[in-house]
């Protein structure tokens, strides 16, 4: 859906409306299907992705100085004790002053729902903004693409902004929550340590979002290990810094000693232009290179020669493969029920923004809206879990007949009451509706946002617009 924000609030007033009394006039009821071959399908569409990728940077590799208010605070300073391997007077060391950077910090707040707020029990840490920060880069500055470049969508590229300096000390946490967005192309996360040493104070990435099982219960301690994609220590030589998708669920253990200083960049995602003369640039250095190029690449277009040679070779047979089951699908639902089913709907995998459009879908959520769009019509609709009760109390999952998606032709009249929207708000009536096909990936169904359900996420709270949810991609078969 292309929207304009004044669309995505009119949106956002609906999904409250949704979520507080299980109502809409814009959402179908659905069959669940979890383990059809067309969800096999899926899985191996997404399993082609990386999620993350980390790597040795960290703050030594590239800052000369950085300064917080004026202040230099980390940089190189005459050391007294040179190495034996130094023979001249002017060794200097690389330093890092904790002591000043926690002076300069204030106390950090995080995203509640729609509220920002501050409460230990949840986040106990300090920070400082991209503003009050300095950074005087080395030479070469900050190569980052050569470290991250290859995760980047096919035809783009990442550009990288500071956004915040974390600091936690002793004791210092944060629960399991989404980092927050700051715009439609806000696609991932770099965390770059700056600490020397410390303990404790892990960054665990976890594979499935919300602490929910299958059942619909919080997480056993066994369940939630199994859930566990990454964990990043930052102590390790080999894990400097680490960049992560933004609606990746991910948590900072408790700091047992020391301070735990990291610099966190937002990471967003823009088109690589003037592709043609790149093109021939990268492909004379490949000849000059012969077989040892690897990804991820360093410039902004042997990236993105990367992503589209990967994605065609691996997605060729699936998108075929994949196409012909929906077919047989259709078919065989035609010949048992019949009646010709036109429409169907799949779970992405990631969690997007409100206003998300096509262009902004990550990884193999992207790869499939290619695939269907191919094919079918294709609009980007929501999904609701309507459970009974709170977060923490018990639920009837009977049939998993509880999802209800918006599917293409309620988004169609979605689209043309907007001029009506705000006075029908007060009249629509829950009514029997279609049933739709929904085909979700395994392991994908408890990813699904549920009635009252109030997630955490990074730093503040997000706008009505940037708020996340759980995106379908409805389709119905052509004319």
């Amino acid at each position: 859906m292309q929207l304009t924000l004044q669309k995505a609030a009119r949106i956002n007033t609906e999904m409250d409306r949704v979520f507080q009394e299980g109502k809409s006039e814009y959402l179908s009821h659905t069959t669940v299907h979890t383990n059809h071959e067309i969800c096999q399908s899926l899985e191996s569409i997404n399993s082609e992705f990386k999620l993350f990728e980390k790597s040795r940077l960290t703050v030594q590799n590239y800052i000369e100085s950085l300064r917080i208010d004026g202040e230099e605070v980390i940089g190189l300073r005459e050391s007294e004790i040179k190495p034996y391997y130094y023979n001249y007077t002017n060794y200097k060391e690389f330093f890092v002053d904790t002591e000043k950077i926690c002076q300069l910090a204030v106390p950090a707040p995080f995203g509640k729902g729609h509220e920002t707020v501050y409460d230990e029990k949840v986040r106990k840490a300090l920070e400082v903004s991209a503003n009050r920060i300095e950074i005087i880069d080395k030479k070469n500055g900050p190569d980052f693409d050569t470290y991250f470049g290859g995760l980047a969508p096919q035809n783009k590229k990442f550009v990288y902004k500071l956004y915040k300096m974390q600091i936690y000390q002793e004791g210092g946490k944060f629960e399991r929550h989404k980092d927050t967005i700051h715009a439609p192309n806000h696609y991932a996360t770099l965390v770059v340590n700056v600490s020397k040493i410390f303990t404790g104070g892990e960054l665990v990435l976890y594979k499935n979002s919300y602490e929910k099982n299958e059942r619909n219960e919080l997480e056993t301690e066994t369940e939630k290990n199994e859930n566990i994609l990454h964990t990043c220590k930052f102590t390790d030589w080999n894990e400097g810094s680490i960049l992560f998708l933004t609606d990746i669920d991910h948590e900072v253990k408790p700091v047992k000693s020391g301070i735990r200083i990291v610099l966190q960049y937002d990471v967003y995602i823009e088109d690589i232009e003037n592709k043609s003369e790149i093109k021939k640039t990268v492909e004379e250095d490949e000849e000059d290179e012969g077989d040892n190029t690897e990804c991820p690449y360093n410039k902004d277009l042997k990236t993105y020669l990367c992503n589209e040679k990967y994605i065609d070779e691996i997605n060729t047979d699936i998108s075929d493969k994949l196409l012909s089951q929906i077919e047989k699908f259709l078919i065989g639902e035609r010949e048992e029920e019949g009646e010709l089913v036109t429409e169907f709907s799949f779970l992405l995998s990631r969690h997007y923004p409100l206003t998300v459009t096509a262009e902004f879908l990550k990884l193999g959520d992207r790869k499939l809206y290619e695939i269907l769009k191919s094919k079918y019509n294709v609009e980007l609709g929501y999904v609701i879990n309507k459970f009974e009760s709170d977060y923490y109390g018990s639920y009837d999952q009977s049939d998993r007949k509880c999802l209800e998606v918006m599917s293409y032709s309620d988004i169609q009249r979605f689209l043309t009451d907007f001029s009506e929207l705000e006075d029908k708000l007060e009249k629509l009536e829950d009514k029997s509706k279609k049933v739709v096909p929904l085909f979700v990936s395994s392991g994908n169904f408890h990813n699904v946002k549920y009635q009252h359900y109030i997630e955490f996420t990074g730093n503040e709270a997000a706008p009505a617009e940037y708020s996340y949810v759980s995106i379908v991609l409805s389709c119905s078969i052509r004319d």
